[in-house]
């Protein structure tokens, strides 16, 4: 074979050797790239995550209760709901009926509301709807919007709110109480409405029954 033919054969090896790569560019680069990334330039760019399967779905039951209970096992609380869902720590519930129990176990506080929603780790309860609040000492509380601190054990009020008791009936704004329902701090445009229960009082002495006394910017109702 002279150096002509060698020279053809050369250029013939080469040009299959640029082809081949051109071809096949990933050829002696340590195997295939990963499935789970796309190269954008020199910056690797992780492809879009697929959907996790078996995803939990959210979870509905019906005529569900939850109730809380302090460190020595003593029920503090008991929510029953007509139809429940939940997903993770937050439930909801339509037509509530909640209870507070004192540390002798007695009902200390009735709440009746259209809904809740319940945090199971917190122990925060957010009631809508009007809600009414009840005590065995016969009081009776009225709110359009109602919240319970886990943290504070207190409720927090607002709107329309309207305190009846036995011998007074307690309008305003805003209300703060303890679940007993025996102190509660009302605040904003307070009203207030004393019955007279004394017998053969003289004339002129306290106020006249059913009569509105105007209360200050905060008023704070005890039994």
């Amino acid at each position: 074979m002279n150096s002509n033919q060698l020279g053809w054969v050369a250029f013939g090896l080469l040009a299959v050797f640029i082809l081949f790569t051109w071809m096949f560019p990933d050829t002696g680069k340590g195997g295939p790239q990963d499935p789970q990334q796309e190269s954008v330039g020199s910056v690797p760019v992780p492809a879009p995550a697929s959907p996790t399967p078996g995803a939990a779905p959210t979870i509905s039951g019906s005529g569900s209760t939850f109730s809380g209970k302090d460190a020595a096992g003593n029920t503090t609380w008991k929510l029953r709901a007509e139809s429940i869902k939940y997903e993770g720590d937050r439930v909801e519930g339509s037509t509530v009926h909640c209870t507070f129990y004192g540390k002798d176990n007695k009902a200390m506080a009735t709440l009746v509301a259209a809904a809740a929603t319940l945090n199971t780790k917190t122990e925060d309860m957010d009631f809508q709807g009007e809600v009414v609040a009840t005590n065995p000492l016969g009081d009776r509380m009225t709110v359009r919007k109602l919240q319970y601190s886990g943290a504070r054990k207190k409720f927090f009020g607002t709107k329309g709110i309207k305190v009846t008791r036995a011998t007074s009936v307690l309008t305003g704004d805003t209300m703060v109480a303890d679940p007993t329902m025996k102190t509660v701090e009302i605040r904003g445009n307070v009203r207030a409405v004393v019955h007279s229960l004394a017998v053969n009082q003289p004339p002129g002495f306290g106020p006249a029954a059913d009569q509105p006394q105007p209360g200050p910017t905060g008023a704070t109702a005890t039994p």
